[in-house]
């Protein structure tokens, strides 16, 4: 079965800013996370899509000051990185 590359692209930093500009952003309860499994048990399912799932499955239930505190820190650390 042959792959084929993907026609689309990553959303823009606008893009993404306009998402979350949106009144109507949900934000979903932190009790939903209660199923699902620890970091350990994500690793030991051996499905490396797993962990992402379960990053995005954490930044969905933080509101707009946390995602952009989260976005802050992000930019911090790879400024950090780069200079080594």
């Amino acid at each position: 079965m042959e792959t084929q590359a993907s026609t689309e692209r990553p959303a823009t930093i606008r893009e993404l800013a306009a998402v979350f500009d949106n009144e109507d952003f949900p934000i979903w309860d932190r009790e939903s996370l209660n199923d699902i499994p620890s970091n350990e048990r994500w690793a030991e399912l051996a499905n490396p899509y797993l962990i992402t799932l379960r990053i995005a499955a954490i930044v969905m239930t933080k509101d707009k000051g946390e995602l952009f505190k989260l976005v802050k820190i992000s930019k911090q650390m790879r400024a950090a990185e780069s200079r080594y």
